[in-house]
């Protein structure tokens, strides 16, 4: 059977970007059948950029196609990708990011010798926009080949760029959540309703670079992903305690780590009081981890105490 692949790139702004993610496409060993580049309203020359590159294709396969639509945010942009999608299977990727040759081809592979598997993701080499530093993280030494369980007991380990998803199966659980309040883990959530119906393979292996851009964190942007983050563990959480008998102390420990990661932003950016909320909150799930304890107790001496101490550790 031929089977194809459509690839769906969202794009916002990604002039300084594009031309590489979409060569990185042109370059894999196992060619999909189309690109589809969805421009979420783009102010720069990420228009120009797409045109270029259909022009340089003339005709070979893949066929690049160009949407342009008015900016909505990535799930809406993806989805968009998905309903002008020929092919029987989806391959996402960011527009500041690239795979490696042998992307699809091993992926493809899995599907082929796993008619369980709905989704197939892999480890990633992490480069640094700044420095150029690249970081090799793989991960699937430690996950236990149940994707749902392992969902709930790591932090979401699927990079984006790195899933190849049958179409059918993202057909049946209903591609992004367009709800504002997922805004910001909408590739988490979806990763989640995939998993509960069908099986997750990770492919132990780097198969994707992917780009740390460079710039500070937006106070607004922080409170956003954990508000979403924490919206999804509520939206999920009854599923999660149906279907595992030990789920109550996996569920603690993963409200713990999120009101915890959230203190430990909150205070690298100096929200010393925010931050101590959100350490005494995950200090009333179960187990309280030393971490926690420390940096709470830190938050206790004040703003300006806190201050000199980050100048002198600076120094």
């Amino acid at each position: 059977m031929n089977e194809t692949i459509s690839v769906v790139i969202p794009a916002y702004n990604s002039e300084k970007f594009l031309e590489k993610a979409v060569r990185s496409v042109i370059a894999q060993e196992r060619l999909p059948e189309e690109i589809l580049i969805i421009d979420d309203g783009s102010t720069d020359g990420t228009q120009r950029v797409a045109e270029e590159l259909i022009s340089g294709q003339k005709g070979a396969k893949p066929q690049i196609k160009y949407i342009r639509q008015a900016n909505q945010g990535p799930a809406v942009a993806r989805n968009t990708g998905l309903k002008n999608a020929s092919g029987d299977y989806i391959a996402f990727l960011d527009a500041d990011d690239s795979w490696l040759p042998e992307r699809l081809k091993t992926q493809l592979a899995v599907f082929q010798t796993d008619p369980n598997a709905g989704l197939v993701c892999s480890g990633r080499v992490r480069v640094d926009e700044t420095t150029g530093q690249r970081t090799l993280n793989c991960e699937g030494d430690k996950l236990s080949g149940d994707g749902y369980l392992d969902l709930w007991t790591y932090r979401n380990y699927i990079t984006t760029s790195s899933v190849l998803a049958r179409k059918r199966c993202l057909d049946e659980v209903g591609g992004f959540d367009e709800d504002p309040r997922v805004l910001g883990s909408e590739d988490a959530e979806l990763w989640l309703r995939i998993a509960e119906k069908f099986k997750i393979v990770y492919v132990n292996k780097p198969l994707v670079e992917y780009l740390v851009r460079e710039g500070g964190i937006n106070r607004s942007n922080i409170q956003r992903s954990y508000k979403s983050a924490v919206f999804i563990i509520q939206k999920h959480e009854p599923e999660f305690r149906r279907r595992y008998e030990n789920a109550t102390s996996i569920v603690q420990n993963k409200w713990r780590r999120i009101y915890h990661a959230w203190g430990v932003t909150l205070f690298d950016n100096e929200q010393f009081g925010e931050a101590k909320a959100k350490f005494r909150t995950a200090m009333t799930f179960g187990k309280i981890s030393p971490q926690t304890i420390r940096f709470y107790l830190l938050t206790l001496l004040g703003p300006s105490v806190l201050m000199v101490l980050k100048r002198w550790r600076t120094k």
